[in-house]
């Protein structure tokens, strides 16, 4: 107001001049404020002990209006006069409770005649003319206005912004800044915007940077299929799939629990020989392994839900070459791409990444390896540690995050981003059967960056080392490659070019992205990658079958 601007603390109320940057000495000492207001000329402090009043620009008296209760808000009404929430009701100037006694009431807003109130767990409105409160919804209120009010109750670590902003009066949500609570289960990027999901409330996904959420419900997972469709697996609410639009999402099918036959805890999902598998429990502890037949158009709702497998407790997925892998109850089977068990190995995971021919997996005691032809057991990383998320960077260094933060291991060099060393708000969750968490990380080649999701939210970890020495560490697997086969290049950033010469030089295939398929003849070739203004060369061999 004017020159001066208010500030209410914790512990104390601040003016400061703005002209002459000092802070004014206000000569009264409050007991813990609650309450700061400006009506008119004066400006109004609430705190436990009463309601006081003084000139905004003239400090020296301040006038006690109150006193007896403490002060969340107050509001002058045309025809009422003053009305002061405190933590027993509504009350006038002198102490009488007009309304909502024994309630703490945490906001009072005037929208015309009409009052908007808020207590710790309901928005009320009293309308002229007998004022009744009447019960709008239920929920706590952390911001009330005359056109806005914000609810949702910060309790760490399980909420973390709210449940949205709603306008007044007609109750219209419009958005909200994040999501209901801290707990992330899933994370994608879907081009320049990070997509979290969470055990929150009917809201659990976030959009960032926008804000904007979505949701069906607990979400187990969030992942990506063809970059247009969006796979949710819900906590007891079955599968949803959603086909994205240009600015929203232009188709939805949902697979009830009753279309999955009660199988509706779905844990995880991969894609194996480009159609997608997912796992769901039912509550007596089975689970089923299922398959999704669809074609990704204009439209998705004819797809075709297929059930393949029942095991017991299996709820990791994984796809690599013709593998794949299904892990629960300490062990992880291998099948075939008809779905035959072919092998077995005693690892209790959390979360697998695979490396050209080493599979890590991430469990409650490190990152145990082993080799991805021969399931031969390679040896342990960073034991000790609970592993919930797996990266291998581009220049060949293993990244995890987990009990210990954030961790880059490249050769016997480790190094540990830490919440006491590094911008990551906290410390990656373990894993539990009724909330898993096995996609705490997440990289961003784009942006040359790291999303950690902890128990305070998401961590953006950004440095050079994340992009640092691809140029260096590319390969192509396999290499040798069977004709017909799909080759891989290895430390491949996004956005990349692929041109194949023969040794003559004579280009004879070029491709975007970071593999291609070997219809080439057989011989020795030369692959010419190009990506983020550098260019390398990698010695590739195609082999008859």
């Amino acid at each position: 107001m004017g020159d001066f601007l208010y500030i209410l603390g914790k512990s104390k109320v601040m003016v400061y001049k703005i002209s002459e940057s000092t802070e004014v000495v206000l000569n009264f000492r409050f007991s813990k404020p609650k309450f700061l207001e400006i009506f008119g000329d004066s400006v109004f402090v609430g705190d436990t002990l009463g309601l006081y009043k003084a000139k905004y620009d003239y400090f020296l008296r301040w006038d006690t209006l109150f006193y007896g209760r403490p002060v969340f808000s107050a509001v002058k009404h045309p025809t009422l006069g003053w009305l002061i929430g405190t933590d027993d009701g509504v009350k006038n100037l002198s102490g009488s409770t007009l309304w909502l006694s024994g309630k703490v009431i945490r906001f009072l807003s005037l929208r015309g005649d009409t009052v908007y109130l808020a207590t710790d767990s309901s928005l009320y409105r009293l309308s002229p003319p007998s004022y009744s409160p009447y019960k709008l919804l239920d929920g706590y209120v952390s911001y009330l206005s005359e056109n806005l009010f914000g609810l949702g109750k910060i309790n760490s670590p399980y909420y973390m912004f709210g449940y949205g902003i709603y306008t007044l009066p007609n109750l219209q949500r419009i958005r909200t800044g994040g999501l209901p609570y801290t707990t992330i289960t899933g994370m994608v990027l879907l081009g320049d915007s990070l997509i979290a999901c969470g055990r929150g409330g009917y809201y659990a996904c976030a959009v960032w940077p926008s804000g904007n959420t979505f949701g069906f419900g607990i979400t187990n997972f969030i992942r990506k299929f063809n970059d247009r469709v969006l796979i949710l697996g819900l906590h007891g609410g079955g599968l949803v799939l959603l086909l994205v639009g240009e600015n929203s999402f232009k188709d939805t099918v949902i697979f009830t629990p009753s279309r999955l036959g009660g199988f509706s805890y779905v844990f995880d999902m991969a894609v194996f020989r480009d159609t997608v598998y997912f796992v769901a429990w039912e509550p007596s502890g089975s689970s089923k392994l299922f398959k999704l037949s669809f074609k990704v158009g204009d439209s998705i709702s004819d797809t075709v839900l297929t059930d393949v497998l029942t095991d017991y407790a299996k709820d990791i997925l994984y796809s690599v070459d013709d593998k794949l892998i299904m892990c629960g109850q300490g062990n992880c089977k291998f099948y075939s791409p008809n779905l035959n068990q072919y092998a077995s190995i005693n690892v209790k995971a959390n979360v697998i990444y695979n490396y050209g021919d080493t599979l890590l997996f991430g469990t409650d005691d490190g990152v145990e390896m082993y080799s991805l032809r021969s399931l031969g057991y390679l040896g342990k990383v960073l034991a000790g540690n609970i592993i919930t998320g797996l990266w291998v960077g581009l220049d060949g260094s293993i990244w995890a995050s987990g009990s210990m933060g954030l961790a880059k291991l490249k050769g016997n060099s480790l190094k540990i981003y830490s919440p006491e060393n590094s911008p990551i708000p906290g410390i990656s969750l373990s894993p539990s059967v009724l909330y898993p968490i096995r996609f705490s990380l997440l990289s961003d080649l784009k942006n040359g960056r790291i999303f950690v999701a902890t128990e305070k939210g998401i961590g953006i970890f950004s440095d050079s080392s994340v992009l640092a020495g691809w140029w260096e560490n590319v390969k192509v697997y396999p290499n040798p490659a069977l004709k017909g086969k799909e080759v891989k290049i290895l430390n491949c950033p996004p956005n990349s070019t692929l041109k194949i010469f023969t040794l003559s030089g004579f280009e004879v295939k070029r491709e975007k992205g970071c593999s291609f398929k070997n219809d080439l003849a057989p011989g020795f070739y030369l692959i010419g990658l190009e990506s983020m203004g550098r260019r390398t060369t990698i010695k590739f061999v195609s082999v008859e079958r």
